[in-house]
């Protein structure tokens, strides 16, 4: 099982980008959205844990406190890793907070041992992976992207694994971003 701390979304929240994807498929060649379910803006990803540094992570997630924000997505991007086709984003604009919470989450992360990924910080929400889209395609996609706010009001660790071939999420702690309230 690989872990990731994540921002969650409300359902409604998690259709907004989920309707985006499918307006993406509908643009390219060939695009695996991201399922509904699994939406989410990853903060760290841990990779595979044993359960000691699963209490760990699951003690950070219950004990950072951070007001509760929202974002305004307003980038839409892709990362580029190669023949497997693009890996298509939706970015949020920057945001003090978003920024503030991932810094108290990696500083407490590396305290408690945790190897974390040192590329910079990209905060952002998968749409699509293996994506083929022609660049007037791309160019008419994203010239008919609207900006959207999202409230961000919990983090999450999460769990991801296989089964019968199928990506499942699954949620091992959360906290509500309220900073009086585990």
């Amino acid at each position: 099982m690989r872990y990731f701390i994540a921002l969650d979304f409300t359902q409604p929240d998690r259709e907004k980008f989920h309707s985006l994807a499918r307006t993406l498929k509908t643009h390219a060649k060939k695009a695996r959205i991201v399922e509904e379910a699994h939406v989410h803006l990853t903060l760290a990803f841990l990779g595979e844990l044993d359960s000691g540094a699963v209490k760990k992570a699951e003690a950070i997630v219950k004990n950072t406190e951070e007001e509760p924000f929202t974002l305004e997505f307003d980038t839409v991007s892709y990362f580029d890793p190669g023949k497997s086709g693009r890996i298509f984003w939706i970015g949020p604009d920057q945001h003090p907070v978003l920024d503030r919470l991932h810094e108290k989450l990696t500083d407490a992360l590396l305290n408690q041992g945790f190897s974390l990924d040192e590329r910079p910080f990209t905060p952002h929400v998968t749409l699509a992976r293996g994506v083929r889209i022609s660049p007037e395609s791309s160019s008419d996609f994203e010239d008919a992207f609207e900006t959207f706010d999202v409230p961000a009001r919990s983090i999450s660790l999460m769990a991801s694994s296989f089964k019968e071939g199928k990506l499942i999420y699954t949620c091992v702690a959360s906290r509500k971003l309220d900073a009086q309230t585990p």
